[in-house]
């Protein structure tokens, strides 16, 4: 696999943090809630991970791009001037008498890996059969002649994670004929890997203290995303050989998990470019406002256990009580963490828009759906680690297998994508809830 190469940054790496930035204590802490059990593991002998099989008709072809934003610099770089770099994965459909090797998981880039385990403070030896796992891509294969054009994903992960474990949800849409470009933000994954280096999240040395560090951040995350539509559009596909001439540019949807799917939201919104968006149990953060008219079509599927319930309830997600309802033992230490009581309190209205905005939204178009037995974490290949045999079972919630929960939201994310990007005539959706009794759509009629 290739990159395209620009200059090394000045100075090279920065020395690693002493302490995590204050956005990083307050985005990540789920993961590694979820995480925390896995400290003891077994000697049993490893067994192979495995990722579901795609399950489109297209052989699958992946490659690594790199790209740099000059007109942009980094945001969490307060002591030096660079551009802003993006890790671009690009999976497509391949051209099926391609012989090209089948790509191993992490791209075989063990170092971004055990950096991305580490993060966390887990120990390697529980995750170390994902070192010797293969996925269903081929390694730089050429671009399938099957269609002229092909219709766009832009993927972005959630806060700490990375674009590598969401492979099996980007094969899947490559293999039914989408060109996927899944988006690593430095600084806001745990770890990403440049072409010169790893770079982690707590190398960020501009802090974001405000109530909710997460506005800004997925502000930055959706400027991202909009630069690589934005190099698209100019090199008409060109960011890599083989995609010029060859991307619909007409036909762009994103998607994320988590602050990723916050991120997709934003530029349902912002972003004229954008045709449809679907957001994998993300909360969001800012509001349509006047502009919820010209929205582009907007998909919503969330976990079963409270982001359903803090959606249709209205339910600030962030805040634990209304700034009256703060505990009077508790408040001078409350408001003091949020910057100070009128801090708090403006944070908090913000938040109860956020979650009332995209409510109406979702109500409007009645496009939330659930799937049962889910957890914030099987929309991702996070769920199927559980499967490692020396975890013992990762403390995901949720009775429904973790394979299937992506079963399920992929064919109900290709069924709006197709929709909205590929002009397929409307009841698409309403054949996947017939056929899927683990997933329904939500009712949020007041």
């Amino acid at each position: 696999m290739t990159f395209r190469k620009i200059a090394a940054v000045p100075g090279g790496v920065l020395p690693l943090a002493l302490s995590r930035p204050p956005w990083v204590k307050t985005r990540l802490v789920a993961l590694a809630t979820l995480l925390v059990g896995v400290v003891v593991f077994s000697t049993v002998a490893r067994a192979q991970f495995a990722l579901p099989e795609p399950t489109g008709p297209s052989a699958v072809g992946v490659t690594y791009i790199h790209l740099a934003d000059d007109a942009r610099t980094d945001p969490f770089r307060s002591e030096v001037t660079v551009p802003r770099e993006l890790t671009v994965k690009a999976y497509y459909p391949a051209d099926p008498a391609s012989t090209a090797p089948l790509a191993p998981y992490f791209g075989g880039f063990i170092e971004h890996l055990r950096a991305s385990i580490a993060f966390y403070q887990l120990p390697w030896e529980p995750f170390a059969p994902l070192a010797e796992a293969v996925t269903h891509s081929r390694t730089d294969a050429a671009l399938s002649d099957e269609a002229a054009r092909y219709p766009l994903i832009l993927f972005s992960p959630g806060a700490g994670t990375t674009m590598e474990m969401h492979t099996a949800q980007a094969e899947d849409f490559a293999s039914h004929g989408y060109i996927v470009l899944a988006i690593d933000h430095p600084y806001l994954a745990g770890a990403v890997r440049l072409p010169d280096r790893i770079v982690l999240a707590t190398e960020a040395t501009r802090p974001f203290d405000v109530p909710e560090p997460a506005v800004p951040l997925t502000r930055i995350m959706a400027d991202d995303v909009s630069f690589v539509i934005s190099e698209l559009q100019r090199l008409d596909g060109g960011i890599d050989a083989r995609f010029a001439g060859r991307i619909d540019l007409d036909a762009v949807g994103v998607m994320g998990h988590s602050v990723g799917g916050a991120v997709a939201y934003n530029l349902a919104i912002n972003d004229s470019r954008v045709r449809a968006a679907v957001d994998l149990d993300g909360v969001v953060f800012t509001t349509p406002g006047e502009a919820s008219a010209a929205m582009a079509p907007f998909l919503m599927i969330a976990n079963d256990r409270h982001t359903v319930q803090a959606i249709a309830g209205r339910q600030n997600l962030r805040f634990a009580a209304a700034p009256d309802d703060v505990p009077a033992a508790d408040r001078e230490m409350v408001f003091r963490t949020a910057g100070g009581e009128a801090a708090y309190r403006a944070a908090y209205a913000d938040e109860q828009a956020f979650i009332g905005g995209l409510a109406d939204v979702l109500g409007r178009s009645e496009t939330l759906f659930a799937v049962t037995g889910s957890d914030h974490m099987k929309f991702s290949d996070i769920g199927l680690y559980a499967a490692l045999p020396g975890l013992g079972g990762l403390p995901i919630g949720g009775e429904t297998d973790a394979a299937r929960v992506l079963a399920v939201s992929d064919a109900l994310v290709l069924a709006f994508f197709n929709e909205h990007l590929r002009g397929a005539p409307p009841g698409g959706i309403d054949a996947v809830l017939a056929a899927t009794p683990e997933l329904r759509r939500i009712d949020l009629t007041p």
